[in-house]
């Protein structure tokens, strides 16, 4: 007998480029596997289950899934976002209006650029402040340098990202 949470080998039971939802082989690509909006996702442990994309939510009262911070099913003047207990709900708009969003700097409302919800770290306002859009940072930039042209011939790039006319290997002795 294996012991939980150990590593066994299973028979696949689905073709390769299929899983197994709902004990039916499905593709990976189908988008009607999911209603509502939703997608596929596949945990861990090769199972899988449906669920909104990040940064939407699910409305159980109509099984569809709304970007946050967007209208969705709420009423004019509201959006879907979490109220003060950390649950969905429709929660007034600053901005009164459909696609705007408040720039803390003038409190005016600005036409978002995006889709949805933005961190404010990340959201910026374009210089003619008509409109903001949603700037998303590529973390390999953050921890590795980006590679902007090749070695010369002969060199190499050390761990910094450097160039080194003699690239010498570090080695270990026991």
């Amino acid at each position: 007998m294996v012991a939980e949470y150990q590593p066994e080998c299973r028979p696949l039971t689905c073709p390769l480029g299929m899983l197994e939802h709902q004990g039916q082989c499905v593709n990976l690509t189908d988008r009607t596997v999911c209603d509502g909006g939703q997608v596929l996702y596949v945990d861990q442990t090769g199972s899988t289950f449906c669920d909104c994309v990040n940064d939407y939510f699910y409305y159980p009262w109509d099984g569809q899934c709304y970007a946050r911070q967007e209208r969705g099913p709420c009423d004019f003047g509201f959006y879907l976002d979490l109220d003060e207990n950390g649950s969905v709900d429709c929660v007034p708009n600053f901005c009164q209006v459909d696609d705007f969003v408040k720039n803390r700097t003038t409190g005016g409302c600005v036409r978002k650029g995006y889709v949805g919800y933005c961190p404010e770290d990340r959201l910026q306002f374009h210089e003619n402040k008509e409109i903001s859009k949603c700037v998303l940072v590529d973390v390999r930039t953050i921890f590795g340098p980006a590679v902007t042209r090749p070695c010369r011939p002969g060199s190499g790039r050390d761990r910094f990202g450097r160039f080194r006319e003699e690239y010498v290997m570090p080695s270990f002795r026991a």
